[in-house]
Parts: structure tokens; sequence; C-alpha cells
């Protein structure tokens, strides 16, 4: 559905970020205890030390305050699911450069990354205010639409791009439906579409037979390199340059360098 994406400012500098993973991340490890894992995520914070101010912008992005990665923090938690009495101390907090995934690939941006007594790993949360960031429309796909999304690779001269695409997959047994696929590209000013639909085929249902819901994902099979397995490449009519690239349902697909 490029139409959703009829707004993105393509002309933008920097261009905004169009973020397909999580504004926070979350400590990998390193939990004192399990109190102090359900104090993380029942958002039982206190500071323990003074909020750095911020600068009005870092690499071209305009960055939030300190307090907001606090309050981003206590807002992504669930208070009250558990129950402990513990409180995890924020100690220090800081502006650096953290890689987050975005509709580009794995991007170095603004993020305040804060540290918590007892806790090994820092949280990072992303500092590059909302006016920045793109909202992703929320998926409306139905059963027929196929995957959401997906990774792409692009060619070194921004002209193709290559997706995992199965053309068709051959039954095995009553239980692995057989399907075809198709691919259809659409491209305006702001976005690319690549819609892939998917058309099973009929089977035969033995009353004998008893199979778990099976959905065979026309995208699996394969890294996306040019030329490999299981893989299509598409031709733009010019270079992708600032555009998204969406699924049908208007999903952004993962870009990254081929």
């Amino acid at each position: 559905m490029a139409g959703r994406w009829a707004g993105f400012p393509v002309a933008a500098n920097p261009r905004p970020v169009v973020l397909i993973g999580s504004a926070i991340q979350d400590p990998a490890s390193g939990f004192a205890d399990d109190d102090a894992k359900v104090a993380y995520l029942e958002g039982r914070f206190a500071l323990a030390a003074p909020l750095p101010s911020a600068p009005a912008t870092r690499d071209g992005y305009a960055v939030t305050s300190a307090d907001d990665a606090v309050h981003q923090l206590q807002a992504a938690s669930s208070p009250g699911s558990m129950s402990t009495s513990s409180t995890l101390h924020i100690t220090s907090v800081h502006l650096t450069d953290q890689p987050f995934r975005t509709d580009r690939g794995m991007q170095s941006l603004p993020a305040w990354q804060v540290h918590l007594a007892g806790v090994r790993d820092d949280v990072y949360v992303l500092a590059v205010a909302s006016s920045q960031r793109y909202p992703v429309p929320p998926a409306v796909a139905g059963p027929s639409d196929g995957p959401s999304g997906g990774q792409a690779t692009l060619s070194a001269d921004g002209r193709q791009l290559t997706i995992r695409f199965v053309t068709r997959h051959d039954s095995s047994g009553p239980c692995d439906p057989g399907f075809t696929s198709s691919l259809h590209m659409a491209q305006t000013a702001t976005a690319v579409v690549l819609a892939i639909t998917v058309h099973p085929e009929p089977i035969t249902v033995r009353s004998d037979v008893a199979c778990a819901a099976v959905y065979r994902d026309p995208g699996w099979g394969g890294p996306t390199v040019p030329g490999s397995p299981n893989t299509r490449t598409v031709t733009l009519d010019r270079s992708l340059g600032a555009r998204v690239v969406v699924s049908a349902d208007g999903t952004p697909y993962e870009v990254t360098n081929g």
C-alpha cells in the first residue's frame, strides 16, 4: 500500500528514521537476581544521579532529553504484573550512539545509555525526537496477502532489489500443502511495493490423518544474495534513493546493501 507512505519526506536530510525494531534495547543479561529482573520489568526505577542536559541536535537529529528516556523506560514496563519490593537505581545516563534496527538495516543513532546499579549490561533508549521518526503504519494484511515486510538486498547502483521468493513449492504429503506464488511490484515517488500473493494448491483432506495448521511463507529458503536459490531480483525504474520498500500491507522491508 504505497498510499500509506505518500507523505514520506524523501528529500529530508537526514532521512527520517523508520524504526522496525524496538526503541529500547533491554539489558542482554546480568541481573543480580530474579527480584532485580522483576523490578526492571515493572519499571521500578529510582534516580541516584543527576540527569545530564542534552544538545539540541546530534548527527543532524533533534535529540530528546534524558528525562524523556527515563519516562520511556517506565512507560514500557508493566507495573503490578509481578510482585517485588526491589528498586533499580539509575546511577548514570550518557548520550552516545547505538545501532538500532531500521528499514535501512542496523543504523547507528543517538541514544541515551542508562546504567542501573546491579545490572551488568546497560539499557539504550533511542534519543531521536519523534519529529524525525516516521511512524510505521499498522499492518492490515489479510490471510491471502502473504508475509509482512521481510529483508531485501540493494545493488550497488541502487537499481535492483533482491528478496527471498519461492515461486513454487510441491506438496510432500497431506500435511504439507503445495503452493505457487507471484510477485507484483509498484513504484511511486516515495515507495516501492513488493507484494507477494500466495496461491494454495487444492489438497485432499483424509479423515485418518490429523495435521496441524500449516502456513508456508513464500519468502523462506535462503539468503538474499543475487543468484542464490529461492531469490528473485527486480529492477527499479530509477535508483531507490530515500524511498521506502514495503510489502502489500505497507510494512517496511529491511533493506541492506549487497
